[in-house]
Protein backbone atom coordinates (compact mmCIF):
# COMPACT_ATOMS: atom_id res chain seq x y z
CA UNK A 1 0.00 0.00 0.00
CA UNK A 2 1.64 3.38 -0.66
CA UNK A 3 0.96 6.13 1.42
CA UNK A 4 0.88 9.74 0.76
CA UNK A 5 1.67 12.55 3.11
CA UNK A 6 0.09 16.08 3.13
CA UNK A 7 2.98 18.50 3.25
CA UNK A 8 1.95 22.20 2.96
CA UNK A 9 5.09 24.06 2.54
CA UNK A 10 5.75 21.31 -0.87
CA UNK A 11 6.38 23.44 -3.65
CA UNK A 12 7.38 21.83 -7.13
CA UNK A 13 10.12 22.30 -9.48
CA UNK A 14 9.66 22.49 -13.20
CA UNK A 15 11.41 19.08 -14.85
CA UNK A 16 12.43 21.65 -17.24
CA UNK A 17 14.05 24.86 -16.05
CA UNK A 18 14.01 23.80 -12.58
CA UNK A 19 11.81 26.64 -11.56
CA UNK A 20 9.80 26.82 -8.45
CA UNK A 21 6.35 25.86 -9.91
CA UNK A 22 4.14 28.21 -7.39
CA UNK A 23 1.38 28.27 -10.62
CA UNK A 24 0.85 26.15 -13.14
CA UNK A 25 -0.31 27.35 -17.08
CA UNK A 26 -2.83 25.67 -18.22
CA UNK A 27 -5.55 25.51 -21.66
CA UNK A 28 -8.18 23.59 -22.89
CA UNK A 29 -6.95 21.20 -26.07
CA UNK A 30 -9.59 21.47 -28.72
CA UNK A 31 -10.79 17.94 -30.28
CA UNK A 32 -8.98 17.61 -34.17
CA UNK A 33 -10.51 15.02 -36.61
CA UNK A 34 -13.47 14.40 -38.62
CA UNK A 35 -15.67 13.06 -35.83
CA UNK A 36 -18.52 15.17 -34.83
CA UNK A 37 -18.75 13.61 -31.47
CA UNK A 38 -16.41 13.76 -28.56
CA UNK A 39 -16.04 12.75 -25.42
CA UNK A 40 -14.50 14.18 -22.60
CA UNK A 41 -11.86 17.21 -22.84
CA UNK A 42 -7.74 17.24 -22.58
CA UNK A 43 -6.23 19.57 -21.19
CA UNK A 44 -2.11 20.89 -21.53
CA UNK A 45 -0.49 21.99 -18.43
CA UNK A 46 3.21 24.17 -19.03
CA UNK A 47 5.49 26.29 -16.71
CA UNK A 48 5.02 30.16 -16.56
CA UNK A 49 8.94 30.34 -16.51
CA UNK A 50 10.29 28.35 -19.78
CA UNK A 51 6.57 27.50 -20.87
CA UNK A 52 7.66 23.60 -21.51
CA UNK A 53 4.82 21.63 -21.59
CA UNK A 54 4.56 19.59 -17.94
CA UNK A 55 1.73 17.37 -18.60
CA UNK A 56 -1.22 16.11 -20.95
CA UNK A 57 -4.05 15.30 -19.25
CA UNK A 58 -7.72 13.58 -20.55
CA UNK A 59 -10.77 14.42 -18.53
CA UNK A 60 -13.33 11.78 -19.35
CA UNK A 61 -17.55 12.23 -19.41
CA UNK A 62 -19.23 11.42 -16.38
CA UNK A 63 -20.35 7.97 -18.12
CA UNK A 64 -17.32 7.05 -19.92
CA UNK A 65 -15.45 5.53 -16.70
Amino acid sequence: MTVVNENAELVPICPHCSAALNEVHGRNLPATGSATFRFGKRYIYACPSCRKVIAISHRKGFWAG
